[in-house]
Parts: structure tokens; C-alpha cells; sequence
């Protein structure tokens, strides 16, 4: 995804700039101390997502966001003022990052959006539908997961782990979170604690799900949903 940064303290934005580099998923497409020169670039271009300071001489970064608003543009504030929150969230903007930001918080944000990218863009990176693909976060890094390597999913208290065809992978992450990253069609959740792909069960029993081997348990209050959803034939 394209960045733009806008700040007027040239250190804020190398350390944007910093953690731009460090993420796979995006690039750095501009920086700008100067909002108008933003301004300017920004009606000409549309860049997936903008950092913007605040406080900054001239057009004021809340100001700046307000002029973007028909602009299909991630907006995220970057400033050192609490204050300003309640009158970001007005304007619709993607999160608010308090300085000094930590890169864990950065890629919070950055997760946060390529979850919410594919409702935005038909043609996003992170469309499931489309490159059968998603991005999570695994310590401090971003990595994609090849949906159809996964065999089923289970919460494991603050994780997620993504048991896959050959081996498993580990995210901090609501089973909230990783439900709406999912297509719908492809996976179900059977359990409080489980989600299975659906491509790869095997058998189904009362009690329990068989996917490739793997005997997981069908909760009551999930069962007439999941069943609903199998196509089978017989009695």
C-alpha cells in the first residue's frame, strides 16, 4: 500500500518513514513538511493510506483531513495532543497514533486497515475473494497466509493459531478480528474456539468436526448454523 506522510518535524517523519520500510506491505510514496505542498500532491494522487500530523503551521492537519474527505484515503493522525481524538474520530479517520508511536501500535494500525481494505477496494491486496490471501501480524512482523493452506483455526488465549497443511502459524489476534478477514464461504466457525476451512473436513459426527486427521469439537450453539451451511446428500 502507498504512504504519504505529513508532518512538519522532519524527525517524525523519519520515524514513519522507518517503520514504512520495515513493513512488507507498504511503500513510501511521498513525504511533505509543508501541508499545502501536500494538499497539492494529495488532489492529484490518491495514496492508499496518509500519516498526518496535526499541529502544523498553515492548514492544520484536522483541516487537511477535512478537505480530503471524498478522497478514497486512509486517514491516521500522528500527534503528541490527546485532545484532538474526538474531533479526528468526526472526521471519519482510520486511527489516531500518539507520539512517541511504538511500531507495535504502527502495526496495529496497518493491520487494522488491510482488514477493512477489501470492503474498500475490489482490487485490494488483501481481497480474499480475489488473491486467496490474507495478511497477519506474527511478533513484529507482517506476513501473508495462503487461505487455502489452512485447515482450521483455534483461539488459544490472546492468539489465533492457524494450523496449516504443513505446520502452524501464531497471531495476537480476537477471534472478532480473524472473522471478519475470512471469506465467509470458505470457513465456519464450529466452536467457541474454533474455525474450520471448509474445503477440508472430512467428517462430521454430533459432537465433533474430523478435518484432515484432526478430531475438533461442534458446539451446540454453532451446529444448526455450520449444518446449514454443508450441502450433502442422503439421509
Amino acid at each position: 500500500m502507498q504512504c504519504v506522510i505529513i508532518d512538519d518535524e522532519a524527525g517524525a517523519i523519519e520515524v514513519l518513514a522507518r517503520y514504512i520500510e520495515r513493513t512488507p506491505v507498504l511503500s513510501l510514496a511521498a513525504t511533505f513538511r509543508d501541508p499545502g505542498e501536500a494538499l497539492t500532491f494529495l488532489i492529484a494522487n490518491n495514496p492508499d493510506i496518509v500519516f498526518i500530523d496535526i499541529e502544523m503551521p498553515g492548514i492544520n492537519g484536522l483541516e487537511l483531513a477535512r478537505l480530503l474527505h471524498k478522497k478514497p484515503i486512509q486517514v491516521v493522525f500522528c500527534t503528541a495532543y490527546p485532545q484532538y481524538a474526538a474531533k479526528s474520530y468526526d472526521l471519519e479517520a482510520t486511527d489516531y497514533l500518539l507520539k512517541p508511536v511504538p511500531y507495535e501500535r504502527f502495526l496495529q494500525t496497518i493491520l487494522k486497515i488491510q482488514n477493512q481494505h477489501k470492503s474498500l477496494s475490489p482490487d485490494s491486496i488483501n481481497s480474499s475473494e480475489k488473491s486467496g490471501t490474507i495478511f497477519i501480524k506474527n511478533g513484529s512482523e507482517i506476513f501473508r497466509l495462503e487461505l487455502n493452506k489452512v485447515q482450521y483455526l483455534k483461539k488459544d488465549g490472546h492468539y489465533i493459531v492457524f494450523k496449516l497443511e504443513n505446520g502452524e502459524e501464531l497471531s495476537r489476534m480476537s477471534m472478532a478480528d480473524v472473522l471478519e478477514a475470512l471469506p465467509n464461504d470458505n470457513f465456519c466457525r464450529i466452536h467457541k474456539s474454533y474455525v474450520v476451512a471448509m474445503a477440508k473436513i472430512d467428517t462430521i459426527s454430533r459432537h465433533s468436526v474430523l478435518v484432515r486427521g484432526h478430531k475438533l469439537p461442534l458446539g451446540e450453539s454453532y451446529r444448526k448454523a455450520f449444518l446449514e451451511k454443508i450441502e450433502f446428500s442422503g439421509n
